[in-house]
């Protein structure tokens, strides 16, 4: 585990307001489905009109909040956290000093010159480590997904006659927040594991060029400011002892020695 990264402080922000994100999302789907629940147990259509009507509001309101939060996470908190990082990686690569304090133990190539053969090791080892954790995001994801799913298809069979507002509400948070997530999560480790096999290739041939590291480090870069995937500290941290052995095992089979 790292001991101090740059962009601690900025991804940690990125990951409270993203909860807080997660939280409103979860709320206004709960109470969307408030006055389903009231219909099917069969109360007096009086006293459903009347609760929908401030849950409605409460929806609206609890919408532009997270839209607010949304709108700061991800056009200032993270690219603020990912210039801080791309800054790490440059100095750690090519020995420059963009970062005021680089990080300690993010990167385990300390063997290995500086220069752009290094940004190629550095940038094999995150595309190891990013895409086997968001390889095992994808069931989380996929229950989320799952869920969502199930109430449409109850509110199809059932109807939701007394709360107008909520069904489409509902309908555009499972467009843009679950489905949405969930198609841009599987297209982000697809692109990253064409990624990680072009980084295979590249230090197990013998034609190695700097302009195939600057491709893929390119390449990598772009898909990690299309999807803004943030990686599950959980996953990342239960799987972090095993993925730096293998890392080390990589090393040890494609030869990546300075040469």
């Amino acid at each position: 585990m790292a001991k101090y990264t740059p962009q601690f402080d900025a991804f940690t922000w990125v990951l409270r307001l993203d909860k807080t994100n997660v939280i409103i999302i979860w709320i206004v789907f709960a109470l969307s489905l408030t006055p389903f629940g009231l219909d099917q147990a069969g109360l007096d259509k009086g006293i459903t009109r009347t609760v929908s009507e401030p849950i409605e509001i409460a929806n609206i309101i609890l919408l532009i909040l997270g839209f607010v939060i949304t709108a700061i996470k991800d056009f200032y908190m993270y690219p603020l956290a990912e210039t801080k990082r791309r800054r790490d990686l440059i100095d750690n690569s090519f020995g420059s000093q963009f970062s005021i304090r680089n990080s300690e133990e993010y990167y385990t190539n300390d063997e290995i010159n500086p220069g752009i053969f290094k940004l190629g090791v550095n940038l094999f080892q995150n595309v190891f480590f990013t895409t086997n954790v968001s390889r095992k995001m994808r069931p989380k994801y996929l229950i989320k997904s799952g869920v969502f799913l199930m109430v449409f298809i109850s509110m199809a069979i059932y109807g939701l006659n007394n709360s107008p507002a909520a069904l489409p509400i509902l309908q555009f948070m499972f467009s843009a927040y679950v489905l949405g997530d969930f198609i841009k999560l599987l297209l982000f480790v697809q692109r990253n594991e064409r990624i990680l096999e072009n980084m295979q290739n590249f230090f197990s041939s013998d034609g190695q060029t700097d302009s195939v590291i600057m491709k893929n480090f390119t390449e990598y870069e772009t898909n990690l400011a299309w999807g803004m995937i943030l990686l599950d500290d959980k996953i990342f941290k239960r799987n972090n002892k095993r993925l730096e052995k293998e890392w080390q095992d990589i090393k040890v089979k494609y030869a990546i020695k300075n040469g």
